[in-house]
């Protein structure tokens, strides 16, 4: 089993001679990432929880051996498959589940303030907008209903925006509603 960003299992189909570039060609079909190129983009992980620790795997590498040492070191890990390079744009009109991968993976960036390009404490007008929709899109997927709350906030909008200079929580709040 290999686990996608957001959680969603992919059970792999594992023969001893399967290496880690097959089994990223057969998510990537489930995805429907058809480019040989595009898939380059892509790879799986082995994350070692009690360590923290997280590896790339080598797309020639047989998984038989990497989860046999692992196993044989009494390691709990996990598999992941991740987009590690953004080439290629994403398709917005891809497969529910190829989108549900890119925005699980991506959120987390997202939220750390990584996919905002500020060259100041401020945001133009039109991103302060941006940013406002797509906190209260978060909140709605999260099935708030209710008037956000300043607690929700700090959750839904990046954390390079929580103190710009025209722009707090509160006002983040304003905006969100």
């Amino acid at each position: 089993v290999c686990v996608l960003p957001g959680g969603t299992p992919m059970v792999l189909s594992v023969r001893s001679s399967t290496v880690v570039g097959d089994a990223i060609d057969h998510i990537c079909n489930n995805l429907s990432i058809n480019g040989a190129l595009e898939r380059d983009e892509h790879t799986i992980f082995y994350v070692i929880e009690n360590e923290n620790r997280y590896c790339p795997l080598s797309r020639e590498e047989y998984l038989f051996d990497i989860t046999t040492e692992l196993d044989n070191h009494k390691k709990p890990f996990y598999l992941l498959f991740q987009r590690t390079s953004w080439v290629f744009p994403v398709n917005m009109a891809g497969n529910q589940l190829y989108i549900d991968v890119i925005y699980h993976q991506s959120l987390p960036d997202y939220l750390d303030g990584f996919l905002l390009l500020m060259k100041s404490n401020t945001l133009p007008p039109h991103e302060k907008d941006d940013v406002a929709y797509l906190g209260a899109l978060q909140l709605r997927a999260a099935d708030k209903n209710s008037l956000p709350q300043q607690r929700d906030i700090k959750f839904v909008i990046p954390r390079n925006c929580h103190n710009l200079d025209d722009m707090r929580i509160a006002q983040w709040t304003n905006a969100v509603q």
